[in-house]
């Protein structure tokens, strides 16, 4: 057979999307703030939609978001911060309590209510990290480095630079 059997839409499927798509909004509101400070040194890392090919199969073992971001967090120094704004199609699907957590847990990392100006804070920042989405795109067109964690396809453009242990943070 080549397709598998359809899931039958019970009131009980709906009723656990539903508590979790709430569980989902509690936690973004609970957890991101809307006071920042643009004046301070920062690295720029907006979510991406998960489940997405830039980051399931760009990705590699980044398609764990939040691993780029604890490397990110060890890689970047003491005094400067991490602004993570999650992406604005993103549903409850892989954003569960524990996620918020872990990230939250992450030395130097800020979430961002999904209001505040994505242009403002590219524009800002000091460089933008990305695992390969358009947002890394985005940042070069503003003459701003990129960190990449994954294989976007403008990895060979001037001012993009692929995380890998040995990678110096002066060369950014």
């Amino acid at each position: 057979k080549i397709f598998s059997k359809k899931r039958k839409i019970t009131f009980n499927n709906q009723w656990n999307k539903l508590i979790k798509c709430i569980q989902y909004q509690k936690n973004l509101k609970k957890y991101s703030i809307t006071n920042i400070n643009l004046d301070v040194k920062y690295v720029y890392f907006p979510l991406h939609l998960q489940p997405e090919m830039t980051t399931s199969i760009l990705g590699g073992k980044y398609a764990d978001q939040l691993l780029a971001i604890e490397k990110l967090s060890n890689f970047i120094p003491n005094d400067w911060s991490i602004y993570v704004k999650e992406n604005p199609k993103q549903s409850y699907y892989q954003r569960d309590t524990l996620f918020f957590k872990r990230l939250l847990s992450i030395k130097k990392v800020k979430l961002l209510d999904k209001n505040i100006n994505t242009h403002l804070l590219r524009q800002k920042c000091q460089f933008l990290s990305t695992i390969s989405g358009t947002a890394g795109w985005e940042a070069l067109s503003d003459n701003k480095n990129v960190l990449l964690f994954g294989k976007a396809w403008y990895r060979n453009l001037p001012g993009t630079f692929i995380f890998d242990d040995n990678l110096s943070f002066e060369r950014i």
